[in-house]
């Protein structure tokens, strides 16, 4: 377990059926070991979302994740690391019935 974390979001419907989302997540340092002798160095990430509502019931998201593209390990042991995620984005479409 992570010895801090922190997130902080905030939104902005700026138009009509239109939101702007940004966030910023903080995880601390994590022990990779049950003896706590190696550690995974914490990492901070930004990410972004628009989403756009031309129905009630339909929406168009488009997301951005790590935005500043760093270098973190999300998972690890004494030998290996799994990388988290590069930047990257996608785009989304939903409806409700």
């Amino acid at each position: 377990m992570p010895e801090h974390t922190a997130n902080a979001w905030a939104s902005w419907a700026f138009l009509p059926g239109w939101e702007a989302r940004a966030g910023v997540q903080y995880i601390g340092k994590t022990y990779a070991d049950v003896a706590n002798t190696f550690t995974r160095p914490a990492y901070t990430v930004v990410n972004a979302g628009l989403d756009y509502r031309p129905t009630d019931n339909t929406k168009l998201s488009l997301r951005a994740f790590n935005l500043f593209d760093e270098v973190y390990a999300v998972a690890s042991g004494t030998t290996s690391w799994k990388l988290g995620r590069p930047r990257s984005a996608e785009l989304a479409f939903s409806m409700t019935f």
